[in-house]
């Protein structure tokens, strides 16, 4: 995996100045599969196919509590918000914790993310399809 690739990519993310689409295709370039974002501990953590991690910590001020009960709704409404560019990326993982996840992964192979709640709840978005 290529490290450099990852941690600039985590910190351009951070900066607003790389749309998802972006992200997945760098990431993809530099060897990852599949990531977790920890939205409480404010870190990614990046797998490779042959088993190699990365960690990229999130470079922001915490993002509040997060809510106790999961809202799917919620998380769709963040989904909208920045895939039409309404929200910057940090605003983003703010309306997931106030949506009551903790969590996401993305498996890119698999074109989907999963958002997670702390009571075992979750939501399943696929991708947007490619232009």
């Amino acid at each position: 995996m290529n490290t450099e690739i990852i941690h600039e990519v985590c910190k351009q993310s951070v900066a607003n100045s790389l749309p998802f689409p972006d992200v997945v295709k760098r990431l993809t370039e530099a060897g990852v599969e599949s990531y977790y974002a920890d939205l409480i501990q404010l870190q990614n953590t990046y797998y490779a196919p042959n088993g190699e991690v990365c960690l990229s910590r999130l470079e922001t001020e915490p993002l509040g509590p997060v809510r106790e009960q999961f809202d799917s709704a919620k998380v769709q409404e963040a989904l909208k918000a920045i895939q039409r560019g309404i929200i910057t990326y940090v605003e983003f993982l703010r309306w997931l914790v106030a949506a009551g996840s903790f969590a996401y992964t993305v498996h890119i192979r698999g074109r989907r993310a999963l958002y997670l709640g702390r009571a075992g709840d979750f939501h399943v978005e696929n991708f947007p399809p490619s232009d």
